[in-house]
C-alpha cells in the first residue's frame, strides 16, 4: 500500500487541480485504474465490491482525493505572496451548463 501511496498515486493525480473537471467517462477510467491496482495489491477476489476494498484500506475515491489536492492547491494561490501568483486574476466559478468548463468548478462539486 506504501508504494501505491507514495509513486502510483501521485502518477494518476499528477496536475490534477487543473485537469480535475475532466469528463465524467475520464473519470471513470481513472477510477477503474485505482480500482485495478487495489485489487492486485490486496489479492482481492472477484467477488469483492471495490468500495469494500476502498473501505477498509481507508483509500477515498480519486474522485475526493482530487477533489481535495484541488482544494488545497487553490487556497494555496489565493494566499500566496509571490508577486506573479498576485498578478492573476482571480476568478469564482459559476455553477451553470455551459460548455466552456474552468478548473475551479470542480470545488463547486
Amino acid at each position: 500500500m506504501l508504494i501505491y501511496a507514495l509513486i502510483l498515486r501521485p502518477i494518476l493525480t499528477y496536475a490534477s487541480p487543473v485537469w480535475a473537471h475532466c469528463t465524467p467517462t475520464t473519470m471513470d477510467i481513472l477510477e477503474s485504474s485505482q480500482s485495478s491496482i487495489l485489487r492486485t495489491i490486496v489479492k482481492a477476489h472477484w467477488y469483492m465490491r471495490t468500495a469494500d476494498i476502498r473501505n477498509s484500506l481507508n483509500f477515498p475515491t480519486l474522485k475526493q482525493f482530487i477533489k481535495k489536492i484541488a482544494k488545497n492547491f487553490y487556497n494555496k494561490i489565493d494566499i500566496s505572496t509571490n508577486r506573479t501568483i498576485q498578478t492573476i486574476e482571480k476568478y469564482t466559478p459559476i455553477n451553470n451548463n455551459q460548455l466552456l468548463h474552468t478548473p475551479r468548478e470542480i470545488l463547486l462539486d
